[in-house]
């Protein structure tokens, strides 16, 4: 099915591109991707929604696919707020209904992040290689950085998809959104996400939430294994793991993906 292209002007002057497939009646899905990626990573699952009665919208971050990049380039033009408010115009325009966000790794704080300015606009959140609160060194990013300007970022893009799936198709598929991917950006998109805590805003939101866990996904699992832990007992909080998935669960197995994101959104009803 077809999508429409926006563009909408945010913060700083950024240009901030979505996909948009408006044939739906049930609701909006507004999928949200990761650091470094693009909406490429959601296209097919906005298509196939589409077909069966959702609008479906996908949007490329601030300085991530034809979005644009933030000028300066810094910390306090990349935040993860920021990112959250550029969404505000596209989801008060297409969304009509039950509004349904679901949020891969920095999608999904961005997602979190949009339930906390705008909870009143948030039917329900599904995340999925996401912690929701996260302490470690800044020296991470630094390291990181350095890393792909050691092996060069066309050559750590291809890393990236080779050591993030065993799935031939989602390998070939990353290796696309992942060409050449723009470091200085991600080492300060890095260095703002090391420390925060969406636990207290879990905690008010008062839709239903969703944790998707890739089972091979075993960095993030053990870092939202304190997330959990605090919000186990919570009625309004689930869990779901699956099995021969990763950090891109949605490539990994987006049939499975499918099905848990609609019985979700069914049982939310």
């Amino acid at each position: 099915m077809q999508f429409v292209e926006v563009k909408n002007i945010a913060a700083n002057g950024v240009t901030i591109v979505s996909r948009e497939w408006n044939m739906g009646t049930i609701g909006t899905v507004v999928f949200i991707h990761g650091l470094g990626a693009d909406q490429r990573q959601f296209e097919s699952d906005a298509s196939f929604f589409s077909e069966q009665g959702y609008n479906a919208v996908t949007v490329d971050l601030r300085g991530h696919g034809c979005s644009s990049t933030p000028h300066p380039l810094s910390q306090e033009t990349l935040t993860v707020g920021l990112m959250a408010e550029d969404l505000l115009t596209i989801l008060d325009r297409v969304a009509d209904g039950p509004l349904h966000l679901v949020g891969n790794s920095l999608g999904g704080l961005v997602a979190l992040e949009l339930c906390n300015i705008r909870a009143d606009r948030v039917t329900t959140l599904a995340t999925f290689g996401t912690a929701y609160s996260l302490r470690l060194p800044t020296v991470i990013s630094t390291l990181w950085y350095w890393f792909g300007k050691l092996v060069g970022n066309r050559r750590l893009g291809q890393l990236i998809a080779k050591t993030a799936t065993q799935n031939k198709a989602a390998r070939a598929q990353l290796a696309q959104v992942y060409y050449r991917p723009n470091l200085p950006l991600i080492q300060i998109i890095h260095r703002n996400v090391c420390k925060y805590n969406f636990l207290s805003v879990v905690k008010a939101y008062s839709g239903q939430i969703l944790m998707i866990s890739g089972a091979q996904d075993s960095v993030v699992n053990t870092l939202a294994a304190r997330s959990v832990r605090a919000l186990t007992g919570d009625p309004k909080f689930s869990k779901v793991v699956v099995a021969n998935a990763g950090h891109f669960t949605n490539l990994d197995q987006p049939e499975k993906l499918r099905k848990i994101l609609v019985s979700f959104w069914d049982k939310s009803n």
